[in-house]
């Protein structure tokens, strides 16, 4: 006798479409681009506070010295894949204090500070995933300080991020017991 299949009402889990998935994946990777092009810019002293891995730090050695735009995007796309393989949103946010004058030693490492990062890396399909997970949470507070974020100069970014935190703290101090 064959079995049923399981039951979708039976799940509590949100459900959520290849399309949204798809959304934060590409979200990701353009943050990750987005990553990899100030990586390139940072100063030799700016890449060493960021305590890359020494495959990452040779990869964006390597794209520095190319001057072809093809090769150039080849290598960038080389530094994009090893900072997939490491914990490439705490790079973001050392690299964020770093630009605003703060030491990278400094920053939270928060479940707060990491959701944080990750909402203004990848913006509103990471807001919907948070909102999913966090239903309680303000929609549009939470929207508007990402979009800040998104829109800081890079001197600046840190400093709202930290708005950003403080609200998403806030949200995860007021989730509901079960």
């Amino acid at each position: 006798m064959a079995s049923l299949p399981p039951d979708p009402e039976d799940d509590d889990a949100p459900r959520r479409s290849r399309t949204d998935d798809k959304k934060q994946r590409v979200a990701t990777e353009t943050a990750l681009a987005e990553l990899a092009a100030r990586l390139l810019t940072a100063s030799p002293r700016a890449l060493a506070a960021l305590e890359l891995d020494d495959d990452a730090l040779s990869a964006v050695a390597d794209a520095k010295l190319i001057e072809s735009p093809s090769a150039r995007g080849r290598a960038l796309r080389r530094v994009r894949s090893t900072l997939r393989g490491t914990d490439w949103l705490t790079v973001l946010r050392r690299l964020d204090a770093w630009a605003g004058g703060m030491s990278p030693d400094a920053l939270s490492e928060s479940e707060a500070a990491r959701h944080a990062a990750l909402l203004s890396a990848q913006g509103d399909p990471g807001l919907s995933q948070f909102l999913a997970e966090f239903p309680h949470a303000d929609r549009a507070r939470l929207r508007q300080l990402v979009q800040n974020v998104r829109r800081a100069p890079e001197a600046k970014r840190e400093k709202v991020r930290r708005q950003l935190e403080s609200l998403i703290q806030a949200t995860l101090d007021e989730r509901p017991e079960g």
